[in-house]
């Protein structure tokens, strides 16, 4: 039994999402089967970057987090140097 998606807890901590989780394990469900490795190994940069986003949602909804992001966002230079920089790419 191979748990793919929501299912087999591979959701964004951070925003919640699922639905590229939930393709990917799929396509490396397919893989491990068709390969003959485990799915674990087949996995292993999802999880790795699974690790990484629980991390970063961990440190931004903490009370400093939290209190660093309203900062941030009060800050007219910050804002405007974070939307300057999302409309350049």
């Amino acid at each position: 039994i191979l748990l793919i998606g929501d299912a087999g807890g591979y959701v964004d901590s951070l925003t919640g999402e699922g639905l590229y989780y939930a393709f990917k394990t799929g396509e490396n469900a397919a893989l491990a089967i068709i390969n003959g490795v485990s799915f674990k190994k087949q996995n292993e940069k999802i999880i790795a970057k699974m690790k990484l986003t629980r991390t970063l949602s961990n440190i931004f909804y903490s009370k400093i987090g939290k209190f660093l992001t309203k900062i941030a966002l009060e800050s007219n230079w910050f804002t405007t140097k974070a939307f300057s920089r999302y409309l350049s790419w």
